[in-house]
């Protein structure tokens, strides 16, 4: 990947987003959890096209800001628990590596995350889950006790002015959110299906990889909204087309038709030049009134 600076910010920002960035390529049989949970077609076409992609320093702010969560841990007193370790197994021929954040003397496993209030709103993401339920299965394969799971997530656009105006809103800028444990079954079987999935995309071509599923690509269904032609904010939306002509026949109003979006690969797809569902997603909409299920 060849990172730029289009819109000259700081050179020190520009010069640590560079050291902390990622490589996309896969290595030899080799899986990181961050790459193990993660679309095969999206980790699939990052390692093809590796040298092809550009991505701006601004694009790359908030990863980096989530980087430096393992510097604050490093300043932190860990000497009664296990922080940034690096942990490995076999699976399928493979070996998955990952680097839990921190494993306290409790037996509680953490991951943080700096996000947004209104993403942690929506509540935790899967892949979250996942990520965590792997590092547990990772460290009890080598004798350590994992007995729960939890996501400490910064917000970093936390306010407390909706903190007061909302019960739901998280009445602090760092919220804690327990994650389901899974059973050995599960993760095993997780593990197992994760592997050959990716194992089976190495040998498709970019066209024929296996596509992003809606979870995946972030996608926010079609939906209809029930409004007044005169104001902007409706009186209320649905994504049941039917239900949404009869209140607007109650109320006297209109319907007025939202097109879904995958977020994901209108946003924050780094392949998306290269992703042949993006292509025939984006013909359809050509042809049609717009929707986004690919």
């Amino acid at each position: 990947m060849r990172i730029v600076n289009r819109h000259n910010i700081p050179t020190t920002i520009a010069s640590a987003i560079e050291h902390y960035n990622q490589p996309s390529l896969l290595r030899d049989k080799t899986l990181r959890v961050s790459q193990l949970i993660a679309p095969p077609q999206i980790i699939q076409l990052e390692s093809r096209h590796d040298s092809e992609i550009t991505q701006d320093c601004s694009d790359m702010i908030w990863p980096l800001l989530g980087s430096s969560m393992h510097k604050i841990l490093e300043m932190a007193d860990t000497r009664n628990a296990l922080s940034e370790e690096s942990l490995s197994i076999q699976m399928g021929g493979w070996t998955i590596t990952g680097h839990p954040d921190l494993l306290d003397a409790n037996g509680v496993l953490s991951d943080y995350k700096i996000t947004s209030a209104y993403s942690f709103l929506l509540g935790p993401k899967p892949e979250w889950e996942q990520q965590l339920n792997c590092y547990a299965y990772m460290y009890e394969c080598w004798n350590f006790e994992v007995k729960s799971l939890q996501i400490v997530a910064i917000l970093r656009d936390w306010m407390v002015s909706k903190s007061k105006a909302s019960a739901s809103y998280p009445n602090r800028p760092i919220h804690i959110e327990r994650i389901p444990r899974w059973s050995e079954e599960k993760i095993l079987g997780y593990l197992e299906e994760r592997v050959a999935l990716h194992q089976k995309n190495m040998t498709l071509a970019d066209a024929e990889l296996e596509p992003c599923t809606p979870t995946e690509r972030w996608t926010r269904p079609d939906s209809y909204a029930v409004k007044n032609p005169k104001n902007k904010q409706a009186f209320r939306v649905f994504q049941d087309e039917g239900q949404a002509d009869t209140l607007a026949k109650e109320k006297g109003l209109i319907v007025e038709y939202r097109p879904g979006q995958s977020i994901r690969c209108d946003s924050y797809c780094s392949v998306s030049n290269w992703c042949s569902q993006l292509q025939e997603r984006n013909q359809k909409n050509g042809n049609g009134k717009g929707k986004t299920s690919v």
